[in-house]
């Protein structure tokens, strides 16, 4: 694992799209962004989360609450999924299907990323 760092532009973006969804805490994670850190904690730069600012989210169905997908450089979809433990956020997955390394760790452009229809 890295060592935390601010969040940066692209990876706040990213995760506001992923909360700008109706589901329970949804407006408590957004405000969770505020201060974020931010460390990378796998070769396919899964992120691991810490925030110090926001109220904890309630009401939380699952541990993974929103989840989304881009294509990789060769096309293949990445699949992002946004995990939540004890009302904060936790951890921002990154993974191919194929089990293959994330080539490109973030949506070259926003219009590529594709929320899940939960």
């Amino acid at each position: 694992m890295t060592e935390l760092r601010a969040a940066a532009r692209a990876e706040l973006e990213l995760l506001e799209v992923l909360l700008n969804r109706d589901f329970p805490g949804a407006t408590q994670l957004l405000a969770q962004l505020a201060g974020l850190e931010v460390a990378v904690v796998d070769e396919d730069g899964s992120l691991s989360l810490r925030s110090h600012e926001g109220p904890n989210a309630e009401n939380l169905e699952r541990r993974v609450v929103t989840e989304g997908q881009y294509p990789d450089r060769d096309g293949q979809p990445v699949h992002v999924l946004l995990h939540v433990l004890e009302g904060r956020l936790h951890e921002l997955e990154f993974f191919r299907e194929d089990g293959k390394t994330v080539m490109r760790r973030l949506p070259a452009h926003a219009h590529d990323f594709v929320p899940a229809p939960w």
